[in-house]
Order: structure tokens, then sequence, then C-alpha cells
């Protein structure tokens, strides 16, 4: 659909809101992907923290429940279940 990911308003703050964004090329849109678990290639299958450009101490965290309409918000790197990603091609 051409959307981004994206850190709303380019914030770094515990709780911020993740969106889906038009591309406009900034940090807000760029993100590290940090590997936790198995991963064998650039960017392999496996389990990744995904932290923010910024602001590496922050990551891509699921708030509450990992259900169909959990929010994803911008949280401390815990190393938490919460922020781990299973990235598969």
């Amino acid at each position: 659909n051409g959307l981004y990911v994206d850190v709303y308003d380019g914030r770094t703050a515990n709780k911020t809101n993740i969106q889906m964004w038009n591309g406009n090329g900034t940090k807000s849109q760029k993100f590290r992907f940090i590997e936790e678990l198995n991963g064998e290639q650039s960017i392999e299958d496996g389990i990744y923290k995904i932290s923010s450009f910024t602001d590496s101490t922050k990551a891509l965290s699921v708030k509450g429940d990992a259900n169909q309409n959990a929010k994803i918000v911008l949280g401390n790197s815990d190393n938490s279940l919460s922020q781990m990603w299973r990235v598969k091609y």
C-alpha cells in the first residue's frame, strides 16, 4: 500500500504510538534490526528486536496482550518477549 512504519511525530518517549504513514525520508521511519536469536543471513529468518534509529535505547513493543488489535508503541529496550519480532521471508 506504499505506507511506511513510522514513529509518531518523530518522538522518542516511551509509549509513543507507531503508525503507518506516507514515506517522508525522516529518521522516524528508520529502524535498527538487532539480532536476538538464530539469525544467519544479513536479515535471516529469526527473532529480532527492532530499535529506533533516533534512540537505540528504545524498541518497538507490543502494549498489553499480543492479539489482533494490540497497539505497538516505543518503549525502553528491556529484552522482554513483547519486544521480540519474528522476521520471516
